[in-house]
């Protein structure tokens, strides 16, 4: 761990941890993509958008492409799409939004067109005093031009005409708009100034930090009195908007639901500490391999990845087979409880293991993925005043996305990182 995410541990500097300049400036905004493409993408930022790229897109719906009159200085959100892949054309829909209720403030959006079934897609024109542009990229080369990879993908340009946003998650899309929107020209081209002080003021905190921590290992801060934030303040908190897909996946589409957690001395090899931390709650079953084979260990280090700011919690479900009348079924609880507790032992696990007893309000589990119930292994993540903010299976892209924008928003972990970084600088 290099000395920027020392400092992000301790005081919670989520740009710094992430590394990227971006991230300084708009850590709600979540960037996809990785390894030499997310490389490629991150230099392709604060640089000058060529709208040359708009060339290879055709057959616009309206028969108008967006000329340079269009874009100067207006912020352009660029969507592509795939009016047949479901995540897809919800992702349309988000910038189709956008575009109604955003153009009168500067908005313009692109969306470009998968090359497959380009005659099937719905093609409504836009109403009057929509800055809307529909086209086809036929070839596929639109894509190449911008670097994009599935569809959706999002990319912002900002009013002076800057890549600002490459490849962004789409429940950060709304975030960025935003953002943009409330520049002007001049603050705009003067972002890289804005980044660079940003920077410079972060790298003397850094500083400040490792002074802390040459005295003081933050492993070992004991637990911290401070008073939890006011129910107005988690209203208020900017969370990130959940994924439409996560709650198709359940067969519902309610409103928040909540955890409850374990009863003291339930959890193996100890209670979760909760305070001032994001929830991660998963569900699993000694009956289910895949819930159980690698995720196990995989949580353990999102534990360590997360350190204080996360309470990662294993609920052992007890999945039973519906179609069998063996009596056996019925396993006594202090059975179930000592199995839970073989598992975090024979795995070394440092999260807490307990058992799942309805942990999630009104979700049911089954081992079986045809069944109405929702198929193991499942996810939820919390705020720290237990409300889920997220869920879902922990394969979904979205999941990491969720972690950190609950993290990021949460104003617990905000209130607990103002305590640990009192009790530091109290050690220096």
């Amino acid at each position: 761990m290099n000395r920027m995410n020392r400092a992000a541990v301790v005081f919670g500097i989520a740009g710094l941890a992430v590394g990227a300049w971006a991230q300084v400036v708009s850590p709600s905004i979540v960037r996809e993509g990785t390894g030499d493409r997310r490389k490629a993408l991150d230099a392709a930022e604060l640089s000058a958008w060529s709208s040359d790229a708009l060339t290879h897109v055709s057959d616009w719906v309206g028969g108008k492409a967006p000329a340079s009159g269009d874009l100067s200085g207006k912020v352009v959100l660029i969507c592509t799409y795939s009016d047949w892949y479901p995540s897809a054309s919800r992702g349309f829909a988000v910038a189709e939004r956008l575009a109604a209720g955003k153009s009168g403030e500067g908005l313009v959006v692109i969306a470009a067109h998968h090359a497959k079934e380009w005659d099937k897609a719905k093609k409504n024109a836009p109403k009057e005093g929509v800055s809307l542009f529909i086209g086809h990229d036929k070839d596929g080369k639109f894509r190449d031009a911008i670097n994009s990879d599935q569809d959706p993908d999002f990319y912002l340009i900002d009013r002076a005409g800057q890549m600002r946003f490459a490849d962004i998650a789409t429940e950060s899309v709304d975030a960025a708009v935003k953002q943009l929107l409330g520049e002007t020209s001049e603050q705009a081209a003067g972002i890289k100034g804005a980044i660079a002080a940003a920077k410079d003021k972060a790298d003397r905190e850094a500083r400040r930090t490792d002074a802390i921590r040459s005295n003081v290992d933050t492993r070992n801060i004991p637990e911290q009195t401070f008073a939890d934030p006011t129910p107005e303040a988690y209203t208020n908190a900017p969370w990130p908007k959940p994924e439409k897909a996560s709650r198709e996946s359940s067969g519902e589409n309610e409103g928040p639901k909540t955890l409850t957690l374990p009863a003291p001395g339930s959890s193996f090899p100890k209670d979760a500490v909760v305070k001032g931390r994001a929830i991660i709650l998963y569900v699993w079953s000694p009956k289910v391999r895949s819930s159980y084979e690698t995720l196990l260990r995989e949580m353990d280090q999102e534990q360590k990845r997360y350190g204080r700011d996360v309470a990662v919690i294993g609920a052992m479900a007890d999945v039973r087979d519906r179609d069998s009348s063996d009596e056996n079924q019925n396993v006594d609880p202090a059975k179930l409880i000592e199995q839970a507790r073989k598992f975090a032992k024979s795995m070394s696990l440092e999260h807490a293991i307990t058992l799942y007893t309805g942990n999630i309000s009104g979700r049911d589990f089954s081992g079986d993925s045809s069944s109405s119930e929702i198929s193991i292994p499942w996810v939820a993540v919390a705020s720290s005043e237990g409300v889920v903010r997220w869920e879902g299976p922990p394969s979904a892209p979205a999941f990491r996305a969720a972690i950190e924008g609950v993290i990021r928003a949460d104003p617990g972990v905000k209130a607990r990182r103002a305590a640990d970084e009192k009790y530091l600088s109290e050690k220096k």
